[in-house]
């Protein structure tokens, strides 16, 4: 690795495509499980760390890793070994950084809990999605009460703890709703990850059945009640689709959305480095083999021009309860007076944060905001 005597933070986040079996719902690349295709992916993943991080100028600091997927639950101790035994050796970390892991509640242990302390991990995520019966049924998920066993082994070892919450699943009535985000808010979480099926979209074959029967205007009018219920209950709705105690934000999500480097590791996952932001073809066997010949995923590009980067500055930032500076579309008063009076967007000190209706249109506002520029955008 070489090293301009700077030191340089980048979050690292590896993209774990196996499961055991394929939700309706879920647009993630990811293929069947098994032992020989652990093998080749790890081998690659193992030996695209070494190359990708050697290539970084700079004295590297690792500041948030996040393992993620797919199912990383279901990779074998062995394989879990040689993964954190690559990034210790290949990199120093800041003190007290984030490492989460992706766990599927069918696959909670004891014992897989207590290695992941041991190697450094300090919070976890659960893929919930639901307490109620049948919408977990609707959803191929595991049942309740595995959920339940699952949430509190975990809060056994582990103080940082995230749920994941679905909403919008087409046949869950509003009572199932309510019941299953107060059952999930009793456990007290540090986190939730809310997310909404939306309808349309490049779906893929095997889930397009589902989305379609998936009503839009349903899915925002959960996410209003959902976002309602879990700031009653003391949660910092700090993302869009995120919701924390004080102090337990996600250190890496916040790279994302303050602009900051990443590098993705794996089949389909993304970076920015450099300025340049790009994601590995999503085809594991492609990838294993170009990492076998080149140290590197087949890499491609995500041009973006400058004009549709400030967008996408602004766009960040408001994903974000801490909104952008006003000054951003000094241009635009009249917009953002407008967006104000429809209780779409909010004015504190000098910047700018949408409301919860003003996240479920974003896009829109946007769009708004550009033009009331006169379709640029200044840049503070």
């Amino acid at each position: 690795m070489t090293s301009s005597g700077s030191i340089r933070g980048i979050s690292l986040y590896i993209h774990v495509p196996f499961c055991t079996r394929r939700c309706p719902y879920c647009t993630f690349y990811h293929v069947p499980h098994s032992s020989p295709l652990e093998t080749g992916f790890i081998q690659a993943v193992i030996r695209e760390i070494q190359c990708a991080l050697s290539d970084l100028s700079g004295d590297i600091r690792l500041q948030t890793i996040y393992i993620g997927g797919g199912t990383p639950s279901v990779l074998s101790i062995e394989s879990l070994d040689a993964i954190f035994a690559t990034l210790h050796s290949m990199t120093q970390c800041r003190k007290s950084f984030e490492i989460t892991f992706e766990i599927n509640p069918e696959d909670v242990n004891k014992a897989l809990l207590s290695y992941l302390k041991e190697k450094g991990v300090n919070r976890v995520s659960l893929g919930v999605q639901s307490m109620a019966p049948r919408t977990q049924r609707g959803l191929s998920r595991c049942p309740p009460d595995i959920n339940d066993q699952a949430i509190r082994m975990t809060q056994d070892v582990f103080r940082n703890v995230n749920l994941d919450i679905l909403l919008g699943v087409p046949g869950e009535s509003s009572d199932e709703l309510t019941a299953s985000v107060e059952a999930m808010c009793a456990y007290q979480p540090q986190h939730f990850s809310v997310y909404c099926l939306e309808a349309g979209g490049d779906a893929a074959p095997e889930v397009k059945d589902f989305i379609t029967r998936v009503d839009s205007d349903r899915s925002a009018e959960d996410y209003l009640y959902v976002c309602s219920v879990l700031k009653k209950h003391g949660y910092r709705h700090y993302e869009v689709s995120n919701f924390a105690q004080r102090g337990f934000e996600s250190s890496h999500n916040w790279v994302y959305w303050t602009g900051g480097e990443y590098l993705g590791i794996g089949a389909g996952a993304h970076s920015f480095i450099d300025g340049r932001r790009y994601y590995n073809e999503p085809s594991l066997e492609r990838y294993v083999s170009s990492v076998s010949e080149t140290g590197r995923g087949i890499q491609i590009e995500d041009r973006i021009e400058r004009s549709d980067l400030i967008l996408e500055k602004m766009m960040l930032a408001l994903r974000t309860d801490e909104g952008m500076p006003v000054a951003w579309v000094r241009s635009s008063a009249d917009v953002v007076d407008s967006l104000v009076d429809e209780g779409l967007a909010r004015i504190s000190g000098r910047r700018l944060a949408l409301t919860d209706r003003g996240f479920l249109l974003l896009d829109e506002i946007l769009l708004r905001l550009s033009e009331g520029q006169g379709g640029s955008i200044w840049e503070a």
